[in-house]
């Protein structure tokens, strides 16, 4: 048994890709595991797009200001500063070029709802299962959109891609049997 457990931006996408699948095979015994769905997939989604802008280093996923100030102290030989992740949109803009649609649907809605599950800044949430399914579907082939595109540098071994692969065949089908449980739609 090791002493520690390893948090990394590559396993921590897939775990919560993997959790993305698990909740998926549940909805259908508990709607409120959509929250779980909705999270996991966002931070999914998250996990992969900083993957995708390492690049040898993590410019491309600070803030702004931060990578001035690092710039700066790297520079002028000073001690580097504290740096954070760029937030979400940010984030969003960088992996794929283009802005996040802020209409009400898509990734923007996703992370909009991922943010008052996560920060409960609401008594309650009244969502459908299609909106739920919908949003999910939208981070989830962004995902697939990024890693399509990645040229092969987001996985450092076959075994992460097959991981990869594998969870994705699983929640191809569990989006169309989700689909088909709700009367949704079918694709």
């Amino acid at each position: 048994m090791n002493d520690y457990i390893r948090f990394d931006r590559r396993s921590e996408a897939l775990a919560s890709l993997k959790e993305f699948a698990s909740c998926l095979a549940r909805v259908n015994e508990d709607a409120l595991i959509w929250k779980w769905a909705i999270i996991s997939i966002d931070n999914a989604l998250q996990g992969y797009m900083t993957t995708a802008l390492i690049k040898g280093n993590s410019f491309d996923t600070w803030r702004k200001k931060d990578l001035k100030a690092w710039l700066k102290s790297h520079d002028a030989d000073e001690p580097y500063p504290m740096t954070r992740l760029d937030g979400f949109y940010g984030l969003y803009e960088k992996a794929f070029g283009e802005e996040v649609d802020k209409g009400r649907g898509g990734v923007w809605n996703l992370h909009e709802i991922r943010n008052s599950f996560v920060h409960f800044n609401i008594d309650g949430h009244s969502i459908s299962p299609g909106t739920c399914l919908d949003i999910c579907t939208a981070g989830y082939e962004d995902i697939k959109r990024l890693l399509a595109n990645d040229g092969g540098r987001l996985f450092y071994h076959d075994s992460e891609r097959e991981a990869y692969e594998a969870v994705c065949a699983d929640i191809d089908k569990l989006l169309f049997d989700t689909a088909a449980l709700y009367g949704i739609r079918a694709e």
